[in-house]
Formats: C-alpha cells, structure tokens, sequence
C-alpha cells in the first residue's frame, strides 16, 4: 500500500513539471504582493525608501515593495507559453488527464546584441531547454565605437548597463518563454580623448594613455623607418628603435687604398688624399661598391716614426654589406731647414756695444717644404761684430730647436743660421737742403688729429747737398707737440696756420743724415651751431649729483659750410670745458629736469668760431627711475593653444605650427595663470607673460621644447622684469577627414583608370581643423571601365618627408574617396535601392540610390514627399539634409534616361534626437557648503536627476539630496545627471564629472617649554602626539638663552578630513651640554730632576684645560704650569693631579678624575775620585777615595767602600793586585737613590787587559749591518779613561735605523763617542733603505723589507705625501677621513674642482682638504657622513678607503666570490671590497678576515692607493 502511495506521488510531481508557469501565476503573484516577503531578491536583498515598503501588522495590511528587478523578473504577464512553443490549446488539458506522453517539450531560447551604433557585437547565443526561462551567460566580447567607451548591455537602447562590462554588473541574463529571444543593448559613453604622446614598450609596440582619463589606453606596433645593418628601424609613431639589425654580408677589403709612404710631421691626411683601393665580399669575387675614408673624423695627422692610419670602408649599399677596416702606414719624417727670414735691424750709433743693438730673441725659419714655423730662440754670436766700423754688418745666430714645441717636427740644425743685417753710422753724415713738400687734404678746425694727419697726404718735396739730389723719404715728425697725437688717439686741430714738422730720411744714411723742414697749411675754422641735447633716463631715484655720471665734454652741433670728407661732420665735442651746474637739481624728483653747463669759451673758440649771441652752454635732460622692485615667477605659466573650439592640451603645440601669442579669432596662443611675485614676499605682481624676444613663432623639433618666457610688469617703474623656463610638448598634428572630391559622372564606358583624370591632391581636415592638401595615391584595382553602377575608389595620402615631420594618421588611418559613375550604352532605368536607412532630428542625413540602365540617369521626387529637411539631387540621386520632425515617410522617386524612366517606392523613418548635456560639478571643502551641481550645453527639455558615486561610471550612483556639509568624506567622487525622456527628445545618461571633498584646514595649538641641549637633533626633542618635526634629523645647533626656531608637522587625528600643516615653526630653548669625560694622560712616574708633560683627552667644545696640584691628596710634592701642563718634581712620593677643561657657549666646565703619579728618586751619576794602586802593600786609605772634584752629581753626601754584602770596609782593609773594589754614595738629598761602582785599584800585568805600568785596558766590539758601516770596526781597545768615537756611514740609498748602546736603543745617530772608558761596551748599527724623502732622504721608522716600504717610496716621489714630520712616516699612525681623499686626491693628480660651493659646514676654506673634499663630492666618491657634515678628523676605516678607491672608479663589476666571513653582501662596502681582492689591492687581514671598522693606517693607505694605480 505504502509502495502505491508512493507511485502516485510522483507521478503527480511529474506531471506538475510540465506544467507551463502560468498556471502557478494567481499564487506567484499573490505571493509577490504580499508585505512581509515580496520584492526581495539576490539584486533587492533588503527593502528601502525608493521601493516603499512597509510590514503587514495586526492593525494595518502594510504595503508592498515596489521593486522590480529588471534582472530577475520573469514577467509573465498573462501570456500562454504554450501557444509561444507552437502547442494547441488542449496540451495542458492531456497532459493533466494522462493522454500525453510525458516527454517535456524542448523549447529553443535566443539571446542577441545589438552594437547600438557601434560595431562587432557578439554573435546570438542559443540554449534549448524544456524550461519556461533559461540562464544565458553574458559573452565577453566587447564591441567598440570611436570617440566612446563601453559601459555594459542594457535591456533598452538608452537605458542603464546592467549586464556585462567593467561596473561590476551581472554576468548573465534570463531569457523567457513569453518572448523566445531577447535583445540587449550596448551602452556607451561618450569620450573625448586627449591623447599624449605614444611611449615604447620596448618590445616593439607603443602605448599611449588619455590625459583625461588615463584608463583609457590604446597600444600599437612599431611601424615604419628603415632598419640597417648597424641601427634599428625608429618607429615612425613612437621615435624608438624597435626590432633587429638586417643580417649584413661580411665585407674584405683586398686592396687597401694608398697614401704616400713618407710624410712630414704635422702633416694632416683627409679623405680626398686615398686613392684606390678595393673591397669585396668575403668569400667571392664580388667587388662591392662603397668608398675609403679615415675612420676618426679627425682625417690621418703624421706623428713622428711609423703612424698606422685606421681606414674604413664604407659600402654604397649598406642595407647588403658591412664595413671594413684596413690599416696603411705612414713614416713621419721631419721638417729640415732651409733658410732663415733675416732680420734687418735699424741703423746704430758708432760704437753701440753688442748688448744695446736690440737683436731679437727669436726668429721665423723656412723648410725644405716651404712650410714656415715661427718663433725659433736663436743665440746670437758676437764675435764677428766690430762696434767701431761703418757700414753695414752681418751678425749670425745658432738656431734652438731644442727650446720649442716643434722638436718633434723640426730637424735640428748646426749649418743654417740666423742673419741680422745692421748698419753703424757716425756723426760725420752730411746734412742735405731741404725743399718742403706739399700737404694735399683740406683740414678743418675741430677735425680728429689721427685723421687729418697721415703721410699719405704729403707730395713733393727735394733733398740736395753740393748741388747733388739726395734720394730718401718725406714722413711727419712724431714728436710735434701740439699736432703729434694722432697716434695716441687724442687731439683736435685748432683754428689758425698750422706749420707742421717734416722729417726727411735719406736711404744712404752712411754719407747723409736726416733733416727737418715745415710745411705751412691752412686750417679752414668751423662755426658752432647749436647744443646738443643728450639725455640720461637710467638713473635712480636719490641719484646723487656726481653720481649722475654726467659727461666731461661738451657735445653740440657745427655748421655744415664745407664737404662731408673722412673726419669731419655735423657732430662734434671737445673734452674738459664744461662745468656742471647742480643748482636746480633734485635726486627725489620724478619728473624732467634740464642741467646746464658752462662752456670753458676761451678754450671753445681755439677749435671753432662762436657766432654773436650763440647759446654756449650744455644741455642734458635728466628724469630719474625709481628703483624697481625685484620679481621672481612664483607659478611658472602655461602655454595654451586653440584654434576655434579645438584646444590643445596645456603646454602642447603642433610641429611647425605657426602661432601668435595673443592672436584672437581662428589659431591663437596665449600663456596663462602664471604668477609673478615680489622677490621673498607673497604680493603679486601684475603684469604679463611673453616669450623672449627672438623666439619663433613655431617649433622645428619634436618632443620636449626648452622657451624662456619674460614677465613684464605692468608698472615697469616700480617692478623689474624677470625670467623663467617653460616646457612646450611639440607633436605631430593629426588627420581627421578627408574631404571628397566632386564625383567623376561625365567619363564613358570603357574609360581607362589613367583617363578618368583623378585629382592628384586632396583636401584633408586635421582634428584642430587645419585643412591641408595632400597627395593622394588613388587604388586602380577597385575600378571597373566596364560598370556603369556608382563605384567608390578609395586613395591612399603619400606622405614626403615635410609630412612625416609635421601630421600623422589615427587608427584606423584616414583615407581618400572618390566616387565615379560611368556612362554606359542606355536601357531604360531600373533602381536597385530597395529600402532606405532611418535618421534623427538634427542629425545630417545621407544616402545614394542606385539604379541600372546607363547614360546619364535624371532622378526625381515622383510622388509623396520626403522627410522635412531632406531633399533629393536630380544628377546624382542623392538623399542629403538635416531632419527637423519626428515621422516616417513614404515617397516614390523616378529614374530618367533618353531611353525611358523606372520608379519605386520607399520610406524613411526619422526618429526624435537624444538629449545632450554635460555636468558641471566644482569642488568644496569638508565641513563647508557643499558646491550645486548644474547642466550645461543641455539639448532637451526632460527632467535632471542628479547622482553622485565613486566610480567613473554614470549608473548606480546615490541621488545628490540632503547632502551637508560633513556628508561626504573628503575624496574623489563623479557627479552624473540622468535626463528624462520627454516628446522631443530621447533620455539620455550624461558622461560623469569629477569633483572632490576637499581636506579642511585643522585647528591646534602650538606646544610650548620645549628644550634641547647643545648637540642633539630634533628627534631628541618630544612633541605631543599628533606633531612631529619636519626634519628630525636636524640639529639644535648652539647653546643659546635666546629660544630658537625649528620647523614642525601637525597630523590631525582624522586624516581623511582635515589636512596635515607642514612648515609650523615651534620654539625650543637649547641649552649647555655636559662635555665629554676628561681623561689626564701621561706617565703613571716622573724622575726627580726631569719633567712630565701632562695632556688631556676626552671633553669638548673649544674651553681651554688648566691644571693643578691636589697637594691634599699628595705624599710627594711638585709645581705644575696651569696652561701647558708640564709638572717638576719637587719631592719623592705621590703626586695627584687635577684638570678642568672649561666651558665655552656650548658646554658647562668639567673636571677630570684625580691623576696619581710617583715621583721617583734619581739616580746620581757620575763616578767619585780616587787615587790609583801601583804598588803592592796598599790599603784603602791611600786609595783617598772623595767626592771633592770627581763627577758625582750630586755630591753632597757620604762616600765609602763596601763588601759584597754591603758592609763598610775598614780604610786599612789591604789592597790586593787585579781585585775589584765596590764604592757606595749615598746623597745627602733624599731625592736621589743611593750609586754604588766597582773600581780594579792595583792591576798588576798578567796579560789580557792591563799593563804593569797600572793602565787598564777595555774592549768595545762595533758591528754595522747591511746598507753601511762603521769606523773604526770590530774589537777596538781603549785605555782606561780614555774616550773613543765611532763614526757611521751609510751606503747610497740606506739611512741610520737605529744605533744600540751595550744593547739599549739610542736612536738614529751618525757618530756616538764613549767617554771616559772604564768597562767593556758593545756598539751595534742597524741601517734601511732610504725612502726618497725630499728633506732628509730618509724615514727612520719604514724599516727595510717592511711591506709598505715600496708603497711609501712611491707615494712620496709622486707627491702624495711627505710623512709627519722630516724624519718619520708613522705607519702605523691612523688616517683620518681629511688624510684619505687628499691621499686619493693627490693620486689622480690633484684635479681642479668645477665648482667651489661646499656643501660641508666643516670643512673651512683654505684648509688643505678643501679642493680634495669637493673634487671627491663631484665624483660620486663620498657624500660626507650628514648632509652638511664631513667629519674630516674622523678616523678612516679599511672600508671607507676601499670604498672611496672604488667609487672613484665608477664603481665597477666585483668578484662574485666572498672570502670573508666579515664581510656582509648588504654592506655598503661590500662591492668595493670584493673589487678590490679583485684588483689585488687587499687580501684582507686574514684569508677569512677583512676587518671593515678596522682603524686605516697610514702605511696601508699608501699601500691600497699603490697597489691601485700599479
């Protein structure tokens, strides 16, 4: 039974599902209409306010929601699937009673899309399914429309996206049974792209992005210019290289050209001077074509010896061949002299002495070549000159070629020599008769001396003595007075006769002397007319008088009443005669004055007559400036350009372009919203922005474009111009149309392509309007001579070189057509069109009919009428105009030809326009009024609704209602309006607007109290929460009572909202800091008797360090100088020492911790008195040991002899032969510690070192080393008492190292003389290679073989350095940051700085760091340890210099391998130390060991800097 229930069951559901949806509708819908559920959805998941829903309770129904889901509503409406799917009304009715067969019915469902006016929509997409609706997924093709963007699929043309897209929006759509098919729309929004200029990709494509919405971008592939086989093709859009090199065929050159085998120095070979030669390529026989030229463009230049000389050749075809390269070879011989240009020297008293005859110091010579070299030093030989013979003499000199820059040129020369020709004349010379010649020009008063007097104006003239013509010259005396200045560029001629000095020269001066005569001339005087004005404009306001630099001279008119020659005229001044007057001038006045000067007359009239009554006074009109304020441009302007509606992005213009700034009407540019202000201050100067005079009018080059633009203020009185540089992107124009010519209709059946007689240039519109004629390259292959239907030829634009640079196409290109209609062999007309495409209101409309029958076919309205606004031409057929209503008309035209007529009927719909308008949304500040949107440009007469959103897309965006002022955070949003569709105008969704909420300006207040000491920075210095300093790494600077100013950051808390205020200056008071610790150095003992130089380390700042004596804490006793710190013992024991360093403006004082030190006991020295045993039987009295007159320093104290124990021997204590005696002293000062000696009284001659007679003798073995020697050498012997000196003599290149005495080092000295010998001693000479050292030669502390020795040889003979002092080197001293770029400095051969601005607060000018520190700044190898601080006395670590030596080379590629352990990858040294285990410049401290932070010392400095430059 159960079984069976079951079975029936489901049977019931089975027939339930084929049910069609229909019969469920009463029950859906009730159930969407009822309060508490409906409307809810996946799209609606919650009701609000727009769909005005409201819950069903006890006492009201409630109301239910409003919303439609355009995506999700089925929308049944009453309608019968059934009948839709094609079934007979009794389906339903069999299914129910089990007649039918349960089978579900397949019902096919379509989905389509319409470009809605675009165009590549996708294809239809298909389901089938026995459902009522399917799920059609949205296809992810997107089509396109130029000028718009994509915004999604809608249910309508003008509705919003709701599928598909970049919005979000969903990605499939339900298609119903009611319907079978469904039609969406594609969206658009209109987009005007501005777009910039087309950037590389680098992989042969190109990109460009729209300035204004830079999501939209269009990428292109490289395309056009010509690759080769040594350049890329460069694109002819973007300008970049882009692809591969053309594969080229290996060129050999198997004749190389020739050039002469010898030739002379300095000698320069050109491309010209290769004759022959010949290439072919490699491998064949083939000789390419191509040409033989130098390969350095400097052509082939001849040195001395054999010159290779590199030639290239070049093929002709050098898209196919290579280029090669040969070398011929050249001999450079030298120049030889063949003779010397004499000298010929003036005529010379008898008896001038050698010294005095002014022979040249050099001379021009002549070579076998005719080339001439100058200045060849010649030594003149004096032994031929005879100082008392007449006549001529010939002095010849020894030529120097040595001592020129043409050694290498020049052959030296023994045999040619240097001539000097000089003639001696005595007093006994005859003195000729002159006849005076004649002066030819005219002279005027007032006329320049230097041009009115020259010899070139004297004629005639004789010279005779005893009746004999004498042959010489007539010149002008140089050494008149009153007319001789000519040549010293001064003088006027006077009025008056002027008798002017002439000198005559004879050519023999052996038997005629020189003679003198005058030559009268008349000078003709000239009239003064008038003053002449001069002005001064260029001074300033509070000019005083002699500052006005008034003129010296007085400047007037003379009358023109002789010729206008050479030297005279109208203008005229004479210098030093006038007196300006100040009486009536006023520095503070603005307006003209006139200042007069008194002419000095009497000096006046002696260069020009002074008519009766004439003004003779000076005239200058003086108006003073004030002084202009200087500008600065503040907001650099901007280059605007528009031609009509089109504009140009801000600082953009066309190539070649021609322009004028200011213009109006069609092109025009202008320069805009720049800013001028007074220099350091805010107020704004008016004024206007020009180019500089000279700028053209246009632009040659592409790309970025450098113009000075010029400010000039409107009050140029009060305000200076000033100067700045703009950018000007040039670009190429680009084609937006081309104008079609008029169709070709009147050409025959038949005719040829070449006969149709196409026009060869276009007309082509650019996007800014520019109309240009282009030529065109017309497509043959798409006419037809044997077809009389309309044809369309479209062309191609030929672009030349002139094009190229200035226009480019768009993408798609833009191209020619033209339309032709042959006339063929008539029938009677038959039109072809049959159905004709709608239009819109105010939308230009055209179409061609087409019809059959050749000839020449008449067209014509034959009934109805057309849409308003359009009309039909008779010749062509075409419908053309601009539709003004909404309608659909039908209309039949007629086609006429001389054999008959043919008609039809068509119509066209004109549907109402689309409304238009574009939204105007301005910015507002967050907290304040919010800005009102508005619409402009508005076609329409429907509703605005306006809608605010974050996104750049014009749907779904919040209504613009209520909004207050804190509304919205600050941010970017988009304002867009929806406009109504109403009787004339379609809806329409404007494009979307950007505004912003602008972050408000926040309140605070300043924190104050705030302190630093001297030497922190402002990140020591704590702010309250929300400010920070604006450079925490500043300095506080100086100690100062005063509180300084430092700039501060305040953050609000909200950020989004209120904006951070930078620049706000805060207070801090900086006060003293406490110095460093101070630390008394030296040694922990002093002797008494000697001295103890104490020092400090530690403390800061510049107060200078006292020192005394804590006698309170003291055993011992001493006196120490307060400034030096040097301490004499004054008494044995303990001695405590203080030192205060004081403070300075930046420190408080501080006191070092106690220094404790011993004054220790001196040893006497010396030896006591005693007399010599020399006979046995002896005691120690007669021994008369004393301290009177023996050597004891001190000797004041108690003498006496002791045993080995040192108990005091008795003075009868017998003396016995060679025994050693012990004596004790002990000083009556306690300062001194007690001496004691050992004395042999009675020697008694067993051989060895004595005699009988009582002389003892000693020892002393002297050894030297390698690298010298010592004298005498060996075991000398020296009687007792006696003193011997050694001398000590280094071999050449050795110095003294050191000498030890018995052992004990004494130093480097050259001789050492033991004194009063009573012992054996040792002498022993340690020598080292000396170090070139410039002083002295030598560097006592490099000792011989040391590793640094080589390197400090070469350092000091190359100037590096010159050691601490004459004598050390230190190397093991530490090198400070100042030492090591002077040390790298001076290696690359101390460079002169380009720039002397440093950037370092302490590194002083003048110091000797100050050209090596800067010189290291220009090239990259340090930039200091701060900003403005290089730390110059700072120690030098080992990775500091090898960093320095790396970046000097340009920081180049280091070893991959790392052998230290110390060395970290992320150092920033560690490159330069991997170069430099590279370069074999270090091998680190140990092989795993580099020591980074190592201290530098100067040996290895020296080291790593020679090891570098080897």
């Amino acid at each position: 039974m159960k079984k069976r229930i079951i079975s029936i069951l489901l049977l019931c559901c089975m027939v339930l599902t084929m049910l069609p949806a229909p019969a469920f509708a009463a029950d859906e819908e009730a159930y969407a209409l009822s309060p508490d559920t409906g409307g809810l959805c996946e799209h609606h998941p919650e009701h609000d306010e727009t769909c005005g829903y409201t819950p069903q309770t006890e006492d009201a129904a409630g109301t239910p929601c409003g919303h439609v889901c355009e995506i999700c509503e089925s929308g049944a409406g009453g309608a019968d699937p059934v009948d839709l799917a094609g079934a007979s009304g009794d389906t339903t009715q069999k299914a129910l009673s089990g007649e039918v067969s349960l089978t579900a019915t397949q019902y096919t469902y379509t989905l389509h899309y319409d470009a809605n006016g675009g165009s590549g929509a996708p294809p239809s997409q298909s389901v089938t399914s026995s459902e009522f609706h399917v799920w059609v997924p949205i296809s992810d093709k997107i089509p396109t429309r130029d000028g718009y963007t994509f915004m999604g699929w809608a249910n309508t043309r003008t509705g919003k996206p709701i599928y598909g897209g970049n919005g979000g929006y969903t990605e499939c759509l339900v298609v119903h049974g009611r319907d079978m098919s469904t039609t969406i729309y594609a969206i658009w929004e209109l987009h005007t792209h501005s777009w910039g200029e087309w950037t590389s990709n680098g992989n042969g494509t190109h990109t460009r992005t729209c300035a204004t919405d830079s999501s939209h971008t269009e990428t292109g592939s490289c395309s056009g210019g010509k690759a080769t086989g040594t350049e890329k093709a460069i694109c002819e859009t973007c300008h970049t290289a882009y692809g591969e090199l053309l594969p080229l065929t290996k060129t050999v050159i198997t004749t190389p050209p020739t050039l002469p085998s010898e030739g002379y120095v300095g000698d320069q070979y050109f491309d010209g001077d290769l004759e022959g030669g010949e290439a072919k390529a490699q491998g064949t026989d083939t000789i390419v074509p191509g040409s033989f030229r130098f390969k350095h463009n400097w052509g082939g230049i001849v040195h001395p010896g054999e010159n290779r000389m590199v030639i290239l050749f070049t093929p002709d075809d050098t898209e196919t061949y290579a280029t090669a390269e040969c070398i011929v070879i050249v001999t450079g011989l030298k120049h030889t002299i063949t003779s010397v240009t004499e000298e010929v020297l003036r005529d010379v008293p008898l008896g001038t002495a050698f010294e005095d005859l002014g022979l040249p110091f050099d001379v021009d010579v002549i070579t076998n070549t005719g080339d001439i070299f100058y200045y060849i030093p010649v030594t003149w030989d004096s032994s031929s000159y005879d100082p008392n013979k007449y006549g001529e003499q010939i002095i010849t000199g020894e030529l120097h070629v040595e001592r020129t820059f043409y050694e290498d040129e020049l052959e030296p020369t023994s045999t040619v020599k240097a001539i000097a020709r000089i003639t001696l004349i005595g007093d006994g010379a005859i003195v000729p008769t002159l006849e005076p010649p004649t002066y030819s020009r005219q002279i005027y008063s007032g006329d320049f001396c230097q041009l009115a007097f020259s010899d070139e104006y004297l004629s005639g003239g004789t010279a005779t003595a005893d009746g004999e013509t004498v042959d010489g010259v007539f010149t002008l005396n140089e050494e008149q007075e009153k007319y001789g200045y000519w040549h010293r560029g001064g003088g006027l001629v006077q009025v008056g006769l002027l008798a002017l000095k002439v000198t005559f020269t004879p050519y023999d001066r052996l038997r005629f002397s020189t003679a003198e005569c005058t030559v009268n001339v008349d000078v003709i005087p000239r009239k003064f007319r008038q003053a002449n004005t001069s002005y001064i404009d260029n001074k300033k306001i509070g000019t005083a008088f002699e500052d006005l630099g008034l003129p010296n001279a007085f400047y007037f008119f003379a009358a023109a009443d002789e010729p206008n020659h050479e030297g005279s005229g109208l203008n005229g001044n004479v210098s030093g005669i006038i007196q300006w007057d100040n009486s009536n001038y006023d520095p503070n006045s603005y307006e003209e004055q006139t200042i007069y000067g008194e002419v000095n007359r009497a000096e006046f009239e002696k260069y020009y007559i002074v008519p009766e009554g004439a003004d003779l006074r000076g005239v200058i009109k003086v108006t003073l400036q004030a002084d202009p304020a200087e500008t600065e441009i503040t907001q650099l302007p901007v280059f605007q350009w528009k031609n009509g509606d089109f504009t140009l992005p801000d600082n953009t213009m066309f190539v070649n372009r021609i322009f004028e700034m200011g213009a109006t009407g069609g092109g025009s540019a202008n320069l805009a919203d720049g800013v001028a202000r007074v220099k350091g201050t805010d107020t704004v100067v008016p004024g206007t922005f020009s180019f500089k005079e000279g700028t053209p009018g246009w632009f040659d080059e592409l790309g970025e474009n450098v113009v000075t633009v010029v400010f000039t203020p409107t009050d140029q009185h009060s305000y200076r111009t000033a100067e700045t540089t703009i950018k000007v992107n040039v670009i190429k124009n680009t084609f937006k149309r081309c104008e079609e010519p008029d169709p070709i209709t009147e050409k025959k059946l038949g005719t040829t392509f070449a006969g149709l007689n196409l026009p060869k240039i276009v007309v082509v519109e650019a996007i800014d309007g520019l109309r240009v004629g282009m030529e065109v390259s017309w497509d043959e292959s798409s006419y037809d001579a044997q077809s009389t239907a309309w044809q369309t030829i479209p062309g191609t634009l030929v672009f030349d070189a002139n094009d190229e640079h200035k226009y480019q196409q768009p993408e798609p290109a833009v191209t020619a057509v033209i339309r032709v209609k042959l006339l063929g062999s008539e029938d009677a007309p038959a039109i072809t069109t049959t159905t004709l495409p709608g239009g819109t209101v105010g939308t230009p409309y055209h179409h061609q009919l087409q019809a059959t029958g050749g000839g020449f076919i008449l067209w014509e309205l034959f009934s109805g009428e057309l849409p308003d606004g359009l009309t039909l031409k008779q010749t062509t057929g075409e419908i053309s105009g601009t539709p003004t209503a909404v309608g659909t008309a039908t209309f039949t035209v007629k086609a006429e030809n001389s054999v008959g007529s043919g008609t039809k009927e068509l119509s066209i719909t004109i549907a109402k326009p689309q409304q238009y308008g574009k939204v105007s949304m301005g910015d507002y500040v967050y907290g304040e009024t919010p800005s009102t949107p508005s619409l402009t440009d508005w076609t329409g007469d429907g509703s605005v609704t306006y809608y605010y959103t974050t996104t750049n897309f014009n749907s779904n965006g919040a209504k613009w209602k209520n909004i207050q002022a804190d509304t919205l955070n600050a941010g970017t949003y988009y304002m867009y309006a929806e406009l109504g569709e109403t009787e004339n105008y379609g809806s329409f969704t404007t494009a979307c607007v950007e505004f912003r909420v602008l972050r408000a300006m926040p309140t605070y207040t300043k924190p104050t109290g705030l302190t630093a000491i001297y030497g922190q920075t402002l990140a020591d210095v704590t702010l309250p929460n929300g400010w920070s300093w604006m450079n925490s790494s500043e300095s506080v600077g100086n100690a100062s009572t005063a509180a300084k100013k430092f700039k501060a950051k305040f953050t609000p808390a909200d950020i989004t909202n209120y904006n951070t205020v930078e620049d706000i200056e805060l207070e801090v008071t900086v006060n003293k800091a406490n110095q460093a610790p101070l630390t008394i150095q030296g040694a922990d003992g002093v002797v008494y008797g000697q001295t103890l130089a104490l020092t400090t380390t530690g403390g800061s700042g510049s107060g200078a360090v006292t020192y005394r004596i804590d006698t309170a804490h003291s055993t011992g006793e001493a006196t120490i100088d307060p400034n030096t710190g040097v301490l004499t013992p004054v008494k044995v024991g303990s001695v405590s020492v203080i030192a205060t360093k004081a403070g300075d403006n930046d420190y408080n004082d501080i006191t070092s911790a106690p220094f404790v030190l011993m004054i220790k006991s001196a040893p006497p020295t010396g030896k006591p008195k005693y007399t010599k045993i020399t006979t046995g039987g002896k005691t120690l009295k007669d021994a008369a040991l004393t301290t009177e007159g023996s050597t004891l320093n001190p000797n004041d104290g108690k003498l006496e002899w002791v045993d080995d124990k040192g108990n005091v021997l008795p003075d009868s204590t017998r003396v016995e032969a060679n025994k050693t005696y012990k004596w004790r002293f002990t000083p009556t000062n306690t300062n001194y510690t007690i001496l004691t000696g050992e004395i042999e009284l009675y020697h008694k001659s067993s051989g060895g070192g004595g005699s009988s007679s009582g002389y003892s003798y000693y020892t002393i073995k002297a050894t030297a080393g390698a690298g010298g020697s010592i004298s005498p050498s060996g075991n000398v012997s020296v009687r007792e008492g006696r003193d011997q000196t050694f001398t000590i003599t280094p071999d050449k290149g050795y110095a003294v190292a050191n000498v030890k005495i018995d052992g004990k080092s004494i130093g480097a000295v050259k001789s050492y003389t033991f004194e009063n010998v009573s012992r054996t001693h040792t002498i022993e000479v340690i020598f080292m290679k000396a170090n070139g050292n410039p002083q002295t030669g030598v560097f006592v502390d490099v000792a011989t073989g040391s590793y640094y020795e080589d390197a400090v040889d070469w350092a000091v003979e190359n100037g590096i350095t010159q050691g601490t002092d004459d004598t050390h080197f230190s190397p093991d001293g530490i090198c400070t940051r100042a030492q090591a770029v002077t040390f790298l400095w001076r290696a690359a051969g101390s460079p002169e700085p380009e720039t002397r601005a440093m950037p370092f607060a302490d590194v002083p000018a003048g110091s000797y760091y100050y050209d090596a520190v800067l010189w290291a700044v220009e090239n990259g190898i340090t930039e200091g340890t701060s900003d403005t601080r290089f730390s110059p006395n700072a120690t030098c670590t080992r990775a500091q210099i090898v960093a320095f030596l790396w970046r000097s080379e340009k920081s180049p590629a280091a070893s991959s391998r790392n052998p230290f352990a110390d060395v970290k990858s992320s150092a920033y040294y560690a490159d330069a130390v991997l170069w430099a285990v590279k370069e074999n410049i270090t091998k680190g401290t140990t092989s795993t060991t580099f020591s980074p932070n190592a201290d530098c010392t100067r040996a290895q400095i020296v080291t790593f800097l020679w090891r570098y430059k080897k």
